[in-house]
């Protein structure tokens, strides 16, 4: 079959075939970088300017207890079965200069993101294999991965930097490791292996105490020493940090009640394993489900075994540094075979942890896959035969249009209608209405989220205070009015109860500002102008669009076509209300009239 393959390959040998393999590579390249920037921008603009579920315990710990030291954070912090140190001094941080906004946050996770991509990204100065329009191709593979929408939950939630972190330090350090001297033939120094250890160990570590997925690290760290036969020192090294991060991890761990027992989880190695392929196999769900998609993580998961045993086949014969032509080569391919072990581990992890509460298919585990499929396809890079290295970039960045495109279609309107969720929770925070069944609410524990939502943190005001909450109860008469040249457009198309509170209303309509001013912020009030509820626009109404592209031809289109809404408001029975529109400098316009 590989004689058959190679012989249908080398028909594309020639200089014409050459040409259009490059085009392709480059166009491809081309539509993943637009994706990429298209995705990462859409979510950075759906980012949750205040804290939602677990983070509002963040926030409340920081209310207990705003200087906290190293040592509080060790006995007393918990994020699920977590301990998040590190990022703590981030939290801290936005606490400070933003009040707890996510505007440090944010940032720092985008930013985290790029250089976790980019430390996959060292096959770029490879001189073997990949052509230049291969290493451009693979790198928008690459880029596109980890700003995903798929990856979302990652991107908007604040308190997600400490998986993201995690993640990134777990590559950093295993980048490390990958340039400690394997083989009997050492490449170098004793003290530079050793340098590299002790590095690798301190990030390692912090990655540890960011989220539990740097635990990894440590096996993955030891058995590639093991078989790469490292010397004592850098070995020890290892193991001595290996042994400082378990034991003082294990101290302080619990099992989350309401999570599956992961000593239970043991006992059931078949579910876990589909767990798993459940999982790596989520990339693609827009394209395959079910069945085929099991199938399609398990022949995945079965080929990676394949690569990594050719591969410490070779190290541990000493076999590799012939095939591989320089030592950058060597750590790029290292570093990707122990990140496709890491992440199948952290796939492990997670199902002794999540078996019986959810499929593998969720946003914030996504960032695992994505390190899988990556490492992946950088090791058969390395694996393959050269003649097929062009056929199997080329069939990745298909794989990667496809995929991306799909999950841009389903994923888009899952995330606009999330944040449309989030100010419903915020507006009921604020009115300190608990939370029902079926309505959407930041934090379960009301008591707890009243608490936090309305605490103020001088010199920043409450949440509860701020905009556009803050207009809960503010009279909209004494806003500046938006200039003469802005039409303010609206409808509400209907008005529904919350069935155990019928005060509580949720109101679905559409609104667009048109003559330069732009709609930020949707307010409803009663007759009196007093606000009763908050939101802002978002949701896709190509309707709207349709109904007014040539009437206002002035109007941004996007404006149009992203006008929808749901918010909700609080009223007396009975009571009639309006809906206002406000722009990015705080100027108001009524959308609609009076409505029952």
């Amino acid at each position: 079959m590989s004689a058959h393959l190679e012989k249908l390959v080398s028909r594309f040998h020639g200089r014409w075939a050459r040409m259009a393999i490059t085009g392709a590579m480059l166009v491809l390249a081309a539509l993943l970088v637009f994706m990429l920037i298209s995705q990462a921008a859409f979510q950075w603009d759906m980012r949750t300017p205040f804290p939602y579920y677990d983070m509002v315990a963040i926030v409340r710990s920081l209310d207990l207890k705003p200087d906290p030291d190293i040592l509080y954070l060790y006995q007393t912090v918990r994020d699920n079965e977590h301990r998040p140190i590190f990022p703590y001094l981030f939290y801290i941080w936005d606490r400070r200069a933003t009040g707890d906004t996510g505007e440090v946050l944010y940032p720092a996770i985008m930013i985290a993101n790029a250089l976790l991509a980019i430390s996959l990204m060292g096959f770029a100065v490879v001189r073997s294999r990949l052509s230049l329009a291969a290493k451009v191709l693979v790198a928008s593979i690459v880029g596109l991965a980890f700003f995903s929408i798929w990856n979302y939950e990652n991107l908007t939630w604040q308190k997600q930097i400490h998986e993201i972190l995690s993640v990134l330090f777990l590559s950093l350090g295993l980048l490390l490791a990958a340039n400690i001297s394997t083989g009997p033939d050492k490449l170098h120094t004793v003290g530079r292996d050793l340098w590299f250890a002790l590095l690798a160990g301190v990030v390692c570590l912090t990655g540890t105490y960011s989220f539990g997925f740097g635990l990894v690290t440590w096996p993955v760290m030891l058995a590639h020493g093991l078989v790469g036969r490292w010397r004592r020192l850098p070995l020890g090294v290892i193991c001595l940090f290996a042994a400082f991060s378990v034991v003082t991890y294990y101290f302080t761990y619990r099992i989350i009640p309401h999570h599956t027992n992961p000593v239970a989880s043991l006992g059931s190695p078949l579910a876990s394993a589909l767990y798993i392929t459940r999982l790596i196999s989520a990339v693609f769900s827009p394209l395959v489900t079910g069945v085929i998609a099991e199938v399609l993580g398990a022949l995945a998961v079965i080929i990676a075994a394949w690569s990594g045993f050719r591969f410490y086949r070779d190290i541990f014969h000493d076999a590799a540094p012939a095939r591989l032509r320089s030592g950058v080569e060597q750590v790029m391919v290292k570093h990707a075979a122990m990140l496709l072990m890491s992440s199948l581990l952290m796939a492990f992890m997670i199902s002794l942890g999540r078996l019986t509460i959810n499929t593998g298919e969720v946003s914030r585990y996504m960032v695992v896959a994505y390190v899988f499929w990556c490492a992946l396809l950088l090791l058969l890079l390395h694996e393959v035969r050269r003649s097929l290295v062009p056929a199997l970039v080329l069939g990745a960045g298909a794989m990667a249009l496809l995929s991306g495109y799909q999950s841009w279609q389903q994923m888009e309107p899952i995330v606009r209608h999330r944040d449309q969720n989030m100010y419903i929770g915020g507006v009921m925070a604020t009115w300190r209405i608990p939370p029902a069944r079926g309505f959407p609410t930041l934090y379960p524990d009301d008591t707890g989220l009243f608490e936090m939502w309305h605490l103020a943190r001088p010199p920043f005001q409450s949440f509860a205070g701020r905009v556009p909450f803050g207009w809960i109860g503010a009279d909209l008469a004494a806003l500046p009015k938006v200039p003469d040249t802005t039409r303010c457009f609206g409808h509400v198309d209907k008005v529904v109860l919350r069935p155990d509170a019928p005060q509580v209303i949720t109101l679905h309509g559409w609104g667009f500002m048109a003559g330069g001013a732009r709609l930020r912020w949707l307010v409803v009030t009663g007759l009196d102008n007093h606000g009763l509820g908050v939101g802002r626009p978002g949701l896709r109404r190509g309707d709207v669009r349709a109904a007014f592209a040539k009437s206002l031809p002035d109007a941004v289109a996007a404006d149009q076509e992203y006008s929808g809404f749901y918010l909700a408001a609080v009223r007396d029975p009975g009571q009639q209300v309006l809906v206002w529109g406000i722009d990015d400098s705080g100027r108001a316009c009524t959308l609609t009239g009076p409505i029952d």
